[in-house]
């Protein structure tokens, strides 16, 4: 095995059960915590800081593009799902937490036939390919051109 593996072949060998360099490594943290963490490394973006903590796992997300979330008077919104949030604030910023669920209330799976499921052309397909191409060239240059 050579020195170091790019996080591609290292998550790759990690999911096929087999030796790397060392463990891949993920990352999550609350929006406050990476501003800090941005803050802290002179970052200026999510990315660069994943970068500077060795972090091989990368989350692209795809682009809702369906119809408009709608906004409850009590100032929540239900998302593409169905699910109503509310954004609680706390002493360091806010959350958005889930208030009502819509299938909390089913009691047989028969009625899941019914249910008004999100449809695939609610997301952005192009758009995530993009990002998964822009992320995958610049994995490849911060690791010397190996994919």
């Amino acid at each position: 095995m050579k020195d170091e593996l790019t996080p591609r072949e290292r998550v790759l060998l990690a999911l096929s059960h087999q030796e790397t360099d060392r463990v891949p490594v993920d990352f999550i943290a609350t929006p406050e915590a990476l501003e800090r963490l941005k803050t802290h490394l002179h970052c200026q973006h999510e990315n660069e800081v994943l970068d500077r903590l060795g972090v091989d796992l990368r989350h692209p997300r795809q682009p809702y593009i369906g119809p408009a979330i709608w906004q409850e008077g009590d100032g929540s919104w239900v998302d593409p799902w169905g699910v109503r949030r509310r954004s609680i604030p706390h002493e360091g910023g806010a959350y958005e937490e889930i208030v009502e669920h819509p299938l909390a209330t089913l009691e047989d799976p028969s009625e899941l036939a019914d249910y008004p499921w999100p449809k695939p052309e609610w997301w952005d397909c192009q758009a995530l390919a993009e990002e998964i191409r822009i992320l995958s060239e610049r994995m490849t240059r911060l690791r010397g051109g190996a994919t």
